[in-house]
């Protein structure tokens, strides 16, 4: 983790547990300006409205089929 500041990218092995991945992200937003963080939690935000209406629509789909 000394070296971490000069990582561009998380290696997969580190993605895998979710207390690093956490940390990472947490790491990139200190980093960010106020504007910047705001245009991510839309993006967040957006991506998680997308994620609820495909499942409700799977939940249509199968109500309609039986």
């Amino acid at each position: 983790m000394k070296h971490t500041n000069s990582l561009e990218v998380v290696p997969e092995s580190m993605e895998v547990v979710p207390e690093i991945s956490q940390a990472f992200t947490i790491a990139n937003e200190a980093n960010l300006t106020i504007d910047e963080l705001q245009q991510l939690e839309k993006q967040e935000q957006f991506i998680l409205d997308r994620k609820g209406a495909i499942a409700f629509s799977k939940e249509e789909v199968q109500e309609f089929r039986i």
